[in-house]
């Protein structure tokens, strides 16, 4: 992958040399370029992760097969957002894989359990376009994997996949049962149509008869909620109360993770001016400075081993410039001096998805593209020819996508960024002037907080 990702910068950047001259600012501000560099590393650097997960992801597990029997393998731990239909373990060094139906049960001790079940299962998904006319469900008998959420006297599972969450229970080790939640249309007399929604909450029911303690009544379960958190603390408390030996499990694998950086910037960027009346030849541009400052905030979503987070960063940008050049005056055949003024001060909203690609334990690295709305707080652009005002332009508020790769060592974020091109004085009809940059963060964590579920 490395070697092709290669080949089609090489043949990319031979193009842009064959088409017109190459030079140092083409490479480093053609937007083209950019994206397809960026693009190209980015399915590299996954494709990357996914290689390296294989070879170092396997942990010390055990399976206990269809005969009881529990053998000691290693199991790769790919972190499944959704029930995985199956899961790859290592046996005497070769690679198998274990399916619902075909063992029992499968784990990795201290982080999770799956155990094989044939169940009824309303498999209507939870979505309200979707929604079925029935209160009662429509069982389907399927053989899945089955979370282990707490393992006890009381027993709580877990089936889930994009737009369906199902959980199961059992008592003293008899038949496992499905706990009913089901939302369904109502039908409406007065409209003549299913236009209301009803939900049918037979678990609380269910649990009020199965779950007996003492301090139970019966609006402890009429306040229950079909959610993984409500549930397992339910059967928690009748475990503890039937003074029963018991054991919990993480409904995710991963944490939740909250993070909250300062941070400083330095803008390096391309600002062209163009008056759309001039010869081309008098089309304007350089490369100036800027920076910025603000505060960090990252959600590290619990799957994948933490690989995906989103990311916002808003912060006050500023930047102060100015570049001369001399025209000839086509009527006086004078030559001018004309000089352009731009001064900077605006907000930046973004809002960023991140992809960790290399994670060690003292470090990571990671791609990152987002979306940018900019806010102008202060922003002025004047033209002076021969030291006099001749014209004011003011930058309206813009929006521009951002690229970026960086590296966290510690409590430190390195990040180095690129702004796509986006015209900031595209309310004048006469004037345009595309702008991008590239920016070098460093940001510094102040806060960090883990949750567990």
């Amino acid at each position: 992958m490395f070697l092709l990702s290669s080949l089609f910068l090489e043949l990319n950047y031979l193009f842009n040399f064959i088409t017109k001259k190459i030079t140092m600012k083409n490479i480093l501000f053609n937007q083209r370029n950019i994206l397809f560099l960026l693009f190209v590393w980015m399915i590299f650097f996954s494709e990357w992760q996914a290689g390296a997960q294989i070879s170092s992801s396997y942990e010390k597990g055990y399976v206990i097969t269809k005969e009881g029997k529990k053998i000691q393998v290693a199991i790769l731990d790919e972190d499944w957002p959704h029930t995985p239909k199956k899961i790859f373990y290592k046996y005497h060094d070769s690679i198998r894989e274990a399916k619902p139906g075909h063992i029992k049960a499968i784990g990795i001790p201290g982080k999770w359990k799956y155990i094989s079940a044939t169940v009824d299962m309303d498999t209507v998904p939870d979505i309200t376009e979707r929604l079925a006319r029935d209160r009662n469900p429509k069982w389907v008998r399927k053989t899945v994997f089955l979370k282990v959420l707490v393992d006890g006297k009381a027993d709580l599972f877990m089936y889930s996949e994009p737009h369906l969450i199902r959980f199961f229970y059992r008592i003293d080790r008899q038949s496992i049962q499905p706990l009913v939640y089901r939302r369904y249309y109502i039908y409406d007399e007065q409209e003549n149509g299913y236009g209301s929604i009803g939900v049918n909450k037979d678990f609380q029911q269910t649990l009020y008869n199965e779950l007996k303690c003492p301090g139970f009544n019966k609006e402890r379960f009429t306040e229950l909620k079909y959610k993984a958190e409500d549930l397992k603390r339910i059967f928690i408390e009748y475990n503890r109360c039937t003074k029963q030996h018991y054991k919990r499990y993480h409904t995710y694998t991963s944490p939740d993770i909250f993070h909250l950086f300062g941070f400083f910037r330095g803008d390096v960027f391309h600002l062209q001016i163009i008056n759309k009346l001039d010869n081309p030849i008098n089309e304007t541009y350089t490369y100036q400075g800027g920076g910025g400052v603000g505060m960090s905030f990252e959600y590290v979503l619990p799957f994948r081993h933490n690989s995906w987070g989103l990311y916002s960063d808003p912060g006050i940008r500023w930047a102060k410039m100015h570049f001369t050049y001399e025209k000839k005056n086509v009527i006086s055949g004078d030559v001018e001096e004309y000089k352009w003024d731009y001064s900077n001060l605006s907000l930046d909203l973004p809002l960023s998805v991140r992809f960790y690609f290399l994670r060690r334990e003292n470090w990571n690295m990671f791609a990152e593209t987002g979306y940018v709305m900019n806010l102008r707080l202060g922003s002025e652009l004047k033209q002076y020819v021969d030291g006099e005002l001749k014209n004011t332009l003011n930058p309206q508020s813009k929006a521009f996508w951002q690229w970026g790769l960086g590296i966290t060592i510690g409590r430190l974020n390195g990040i180095l960024r690129y702004y796509t091109n986006s015209n900031m004085i595209k309310n004048y009809a006469l004037y345009k002037a595309p702008y991008r940059a590239y920016a070098l963060m460093l940001a510094y964590k102040i806060w960090e907080y883990k949750r567990w579920r």
